[in-house]
């Protein structure tokens, strides 16, 4: 397998402008959902967990593992970014779709595609 950069796994961020009230609301809900948003903010975190699955640390070099990304990965992101469709309550669905891309991107994939980049 070969060895390659990938980008660097997100961590689940906070909206930036603190005083803009949908990014209040959106950071209020990642770190105290309520009803819909433990849902979403589950399909969300798995789908940071597939990506960590499909990259295999080498000594400070990252492996990807190209079958996990499009077989395992690919699926829960594609189906995390389609319940975003769904009632977000105070989530952002930019942010978390941004969010998702970015899982994508960094286990290999086209976040477009759902290909192996």
């Amino acid at each position: 397998m070969q060895k390659t950069t990938l980008p660097n796994l997100p961590g689940l961020r906070p909206m930036t402008d603190k005083t803009d009230p949908w990014a209040i609301g959106h950071n209020t809900a990642v770190s105290d959902p309520m009803g819909p948003e433990h849902a979403i903010l589950s399909l969300t975190k798995a789908a940071l967990h597939a990506a960590r699955l499909c990259r295999m640390r080498d000594d400070d070099t990252v492996t990807p593992d190209y079958y996990g990304a499009e077989n395992v990965a690919a699926p829960i992101i594609q189906g995390a970014r389609a319940a975003l469709d769904y009632d977000l309550g105070r989530l952002d669905g930019g942010t978390l779709d941004s969010y998702l891309a970015d899982c994508a991107r960094a286990c290999g994939l086209n976040p477009d595609t759902y290909e192996v980049a």
